[in-house]
């Protein structure tokens, strides 16, 4: 009897310790979510952003219905999974600030902001690219109040939206809590990095994108979207890392190919992870130039946007890899991955065809196009001016002239 004492007062102290984990958990998931009024923890963000609509996301502390309130003639569709909630905008006026709130039910107000719809005819506009940001440094939160102070149109980022692996439970601290003023009000366009991959399902969760890219492919990885006077091509190229995988060449070129060569924008770009050029610490991207650069060479593409490389690099216009004009065919590759990593160090000695690049500080790269002049500029944390350059429209979209050096 004395040997089974302790046997019984063990079991005893455990299933103690079970109830009251029990009623812990009972208590966390009905009785708390009454006690603490709903908040949002997640946005609201700002996506898919049209002439007459956009669409809203963001996360609540509880699984509760939410309403938004805008234009009263505007048709608002809401649904919610769990704690996400997603509201469809439509039929709102094109060129206007549309005021809107997310509410509870009971009509608290949770948030409120604006979205500028752009206007259905071409004219001025800007927008800010930048990527490999997600380190939740105070270089990042400095960058997102410098980016915000310039008001674009939208964002574009080139990969690693969150490190180390895109896991779902640092979106809060390393995408949301840095940009939530501006996710509320302007449209982000993300594409995926390395880093992104291995937690691909949270990228997912969070973003609604176009699902508009090659057949046969994963929806949302690879999409199109049009701004203005703009096409922007957003590519996955991150099994360029899986040594036997075809699909840039039997998949995703051949749908860029058919997108930017649709008459329309007379501005192209294209944005994507891994660098064909660079000569940061990366080594070029060999699969990239055969299977996708092609394709930019032949459609004409103005500016293609990349991260993966820490660093601020613009190249001179290339051609078959050789350094030449825009009349001649010329595409700019430019490099934005200082978003908030650590900074890498360049090789030895950069490529010819680089005609910038500064890996000393954090920056990110704004666009404004007015008429038909494009400039960019390169800006850092403080606002100084890393880099200014400058283009106007090509006159012709398709080129087969042969490329020439300068």
């Amino acid at each position: 009897m004395i040997a089974d004492g302790p046997a019984r007062t063990t079991w005893g102290a455990t299933f103690a310790t079970l109830i009251a984990t029990a009623a812990s958990l009972v208590v966390w998931h009905f009785v708390t979510p009454k006690l603490i009024p709903l908040r949002i923890v997640e946005g609201p963000m700002v996506q898919a952003v049209t002439a007459t609509g956009f669409e809203l996301v963001w996360y609540t502390t509880d699984a509760t219905d939410c309403k938004v309130e805008i234009d009263p003639k505007a048709d608002v569709r809401p649904s919610r999974d769990g704690r996400r909630h997603r509201a469809v905008c439509s039929n709102l006026p094109a060129g206007q600030a549309v005021a809107y709130s997310v509410q509870t039910v009971g009509g608290r107000v949770l948030s409120a902001s604006e979205v500028v719809l752009p206007s259905d005819t071409d004219g001025a506009m800007s927008f800010i690219v930048f990527g490999d940001s997600g380190k939740g440094t105070r270089e990042q939160y400095r960058l997102a109040q410098a980016m915000g102070e310039w008001k674009p149109d939208f964002y574009v980022h080139t990969g690693d939206v969150v490190y180390g692996s895109g896991e779902r439970a640092k979106y809060a601290s390393r995408f949301f809590a840095p940009y939530a003023s501006e996710l509320a009000r302007r449209p982000f366009w993300p594409s995926l990095g390395n880093h992104d991959l291995p937690n691909v399902s949270a990228y997912h969760e969070v973003f609604e994108l176009p699902e508009n890219g090659p057949t046969g492919l994963p929806a949302e990885r690879n999409y199109w979207f049009d701004a203005g006077p703009c096409r922007f091509v957003v590519i996955d190229t991150t099994s360029v890392e899986d040594d036997e995988d075809s699909t840039l060449a039997n998949s995703i070129a051949p749908w860029a190919r058919d997108v930017l060569s649709e008459p329309g924008p007379q501005w192209r770009f294209c944005v994507f992870h891994h660098p064909p050029f660079t000569g940061g610490k990366y080594e070029e991207n060999v699969r990239i130039q055969e299977t996708l650069v092609p394709v930019f060479e032949e459609t004409g593409v103005d500016i293609v946007f990349n991260g993966h490389d820490h660093m601020y690099q613009r190249m001179r216009p290339l051609r078959a890899g050789t350094v030449t004009t825009r009349d001649e065919g010329g595409v700019v590759y430019v490099i934005t991955g200082a978003g908030g990593a650590r900074l890498y160090e360049p090789r030895d000695a950069a490529p010819a065809y680089v005609a910038k690049m500064n890996h000393a500080v954090h920056s990110f790269t704004l666009i404004k196009i007015a008429d038909d002049t494009l400039t960019l500029y390169q800006l850092d944390a403080d606002g100084n001016t890393l880099d200014e350059w400058s283009c106007t429209v090509r006159t012709t979209r398709r080129t087969t002239t042969a490329p020439a050096e300068d």
